[in-house]
Parts: structure tokens; sequence; C-alpha cells
């Protein structure tokens, strides 16, 4: 099994998950180029979610620009489904009934575009973070192409998964949740490892074994800050409980800049996460550096 650090920048590229938003909080310190910011974590150790926020926080601040970018270049599709649900909300004059059943097929394209997009986003991501994380940096074109190596495996995986954690959330949601904690870490898991479909899922669940908990923590983090500056943002643009077709042309323009934010840092901080368990399951030391994408 490669070790999570053993991946270096190069010209080459190799070879869900929860589309749930994470604004990491605590310290910042970007580390030099070419410096490993691989904090010491021997194997055995507790998963530390102080830990996972602190190489967040850092792989961001060496890569805002390129992973920001990326983050608007594969939200963009999503951003651009929101004007258009706005506009027929505002041509049917507001109402859902008016709509009818066109709704419901809009509302159908809009999550497929949403869950390929935003699993193109984590895909990108994880190369980017894990290759920051050994003191390099992944160019946005490299970046692009892992993702897009890893496409057809990742549908069929976050397809799975969504289908299994919807299912999990209807009958319980208990075990929607403990599944989304369970595989949290399936697509840096196919991308750095290049497992197959059915070994992703073993893959992760045999990671977040024992770190279940924390991993909840930090997604409930996840959702209640997305929750509060999503709130935020419309309190400060006056449409407070306002239907789609009454929003603002400002405020989605704001509310699809903020969401491309926190798809990065959720894309980041999974890869983290995934970094963490690696570390704490399996060791290895920091300067045991090679390349994995071929």
């Amino acid at each position: 099994m490669q070790d999570p650090r053993a991946v270096t920048q190069g010209n080459g590229c190799g070879a869900v998950w929860l589309p749930a938003t994470v604004l990491w909080h605590g310290g910042f310190e970007a580390a030099n180029d070419g410096e490993s910011m691989a904090l010491e974590t021997p194997q055995g150790a507790d998963f530390e979610i102080g830990r996972v926020i602190r190489r967040t926080l850092d792989v961001l601040g060496r890569n805002a620009v390129v992973f920001f970018a990326l983050a608007l270049l594969l939200t963009a599709p999503n951003i651009a489904l929101d004007y258009t649900g706005v506009f027929a909300f505002r041509a049917a004059g507001f109402g859902f009934a008016s709509i009818g059943l066109g709704l419901f097929g809009a509302l159908s394209v809009g999550y497929l575009v949403y869950f390929a997009f935003h699993t193109l986003l984590q895909a990108a991501l994880a190369h980017g973070t894990i290759v920051s994380l050994n003191g390099g940096r992944a160019p946005l074109a490299d970046c692009l192409l892992m993702s897009l190596r890893n496409a057809l495996p990742l549908a069929a995986i976050v397809f799975l998964a969504v289908i299994a954690i919807v299912l999990g959330f209807v009958v319980l949601i208990v075990p929607g949740v403990m599944l989304s904690c369970t595989w949290a870490v399936l697509v840096p898991v196919r991308v750095v490892e290049q497992t197959s479909v059915a070994g992703t899922f073993r893959r992760s669940a045999a990671l977040t074994r024992g770190h279940r908990w924390p991993i909840f923590g930090l997604f409930a983090m996840d959702y209640i800050v997305a929750i509060a500056l999503g709130w935020t943002l419309r309190l400060a643009s006056g449409i407070g409980f306002t239907v789609p077709g009454h929003m603002s042309v400002a405020y989605l323009v704001l509310s699809g800049i903020l969401g491309s934010g926190l798809a990065m840092l959720s894309a980041t901080g999974i890869a983290a996460i995934y970094y963490e368990l690696r570390l704490i399951k399996e060791g290895g030391e920091p300067e045991q550096l090679a390349e994995i994408f071929a």
C-alpha cells in the first residue's frame, strides 16, 4: 500500500465524499516551498481533530489561488443551474405548482450535475492536498487531469454511496450518518491508491474504523458552519426566507462564491482526514517520498 506521504510533484498524473462544506478553524502557518508539512504523527496515535485542521489550513495557505480557481471552475455548472432555477421561478410567477413536472426534472438533472462536478473537485483537490502535504505544489492542470482520469470509477463509487446513504437516512437516519462517516474518504482512497470500486469501499471502511466519532464531529461542525454562513449571507442581503424567484443577482453571485470557497475547504479537509488516518493506522517516515502518480 502506498504511503500517503509518498507523493511528490511530477509531470504526470495518476490515478465522498460528502456534499458537505467545512469551515475549518485554527491557527495558520504556511510552510516554505519544498518543506514537508507532515506533522509528527506516530503510528498508533489518536485521531486528532486539531492536527487535521492545521494541515488543512497549511495546505490552503500554500495553494489558495490554484485551489480556489479549481473550486470556481468545477462549481460553475452548479451556480449556472442555480441561476436557471431562479429565472424559471420568475417566469412561472414564483409558484412550485405552476412549474409542474418540469421542476422535478430540473431538480433531478441539477443533483446529477452537482454530484458529478463536486466529485471531480474532490478528486482534484485530493491530489493537490497530498502533494502539498509532502512539500510540493500540484499545478492546476495536473489536478484537473487527475480528476478526469478517475472520473468514471468515481462516478460509480459516489453513485452507489449516495444511494446507500440516502436509504440509510430514510430508514432510521442513524444508518445514513454512520455510512457517511464510514465512507468519508472514498474519493482520496481511489485517487491515491487506485483501488477498485469494491476495494474503495472496503479500504475507506478499514481506515475510518475506530475513528468515526471524531469524523462525525468534523462533519457536524461542517454542517453547522455552512448553515450559519449561508443564513448570515441571506440576512445580510436582506432576503431572509425569500423564495428563489425573488433572490437578487447580487445575492446569487455572492452565494456562488461562498459555495465555491466552502466546497474547496470541504474537499481539502477530507483529504487531510485521509492523510491523518493513513499515518495513525500505518505510519511511515515523512522523508519517504516517491512518485505514485505515473
